[in-house]
């Protein structure tokens, strides 16, 4: 019944079978030769895309791991350049409190000179004008009673001038 079929159709058998045997060696040989190397190389592109993307992958881990101790390197170094400038400050006003105090010292020092200076010459100032005045009243004395005073009334006018000069 097949050979009435496969006749009525214009079938032959044996080009059929001899078609099959060709279909089967052709694709045996276009395995062998086109596929198995297509697919291999497919392979090969697939894992050269993938080392691609994982070398992509580690550059960018190693840029961010990068980024980040950049990041703190900065911050270290702007913590560093605060902290020197802040003892930088604080040591220039250590200065200025030295160099203050010791002008307040020196300020000091030079007004007790003065002072000590402006009562010396005051003591010499007031002893000349008692010997000045001692003089004038030895010659008012001499004036009044014409004659030189003695010893004991030059030292009752200078006791007395003395006196006066003490209280004042």
């Amino acid at each position: 019944m097949l050979d009435a079929i496969l006749k009525s159709l214009n079938i032959d058998p044996t080009i059929m079978l001899y078609n099959g045997a060709l279909f089967i060696a052709l694709f045996l040989i276009l395995n062998q030769v086109y596929w198995k190397r297509m697919m291999k190389h497919l392979d090969n592109r697939r894992a050269e895309i993938a080392h691609a993307y994982q070398t992509v992958e580690d550059s960018r881990h190693e840029m961010e791991n990068m980024r980040t101790e950049y990041q703190a390197r900065m911050a270290k170094i702007e913590a560093d350049a605060r902290a020197r400038i802040q003892q930088t400050v604080r040591d220039a006003q250590a200065q200025r409190e030295a160099i203050l105090a010791e002008a307040r010292t020196r300020s000091e020092a030079i007004q007790q000179e003065g002072m000590a200076a402006i009562a010396q010459e005051r003591e010499k100032a007031l002893h000349a004008m008692e010997r000045r005045l001692a003089d004038v009243a030895a010659h008012a004395i001499e004036k009044v009673i014409g004659s030189a005073p003695d010893p004991a009334q030059k030292r009752l006018v200078e006791q007395y001038i003395s006196e006066t000069v003490a209280r004042s």
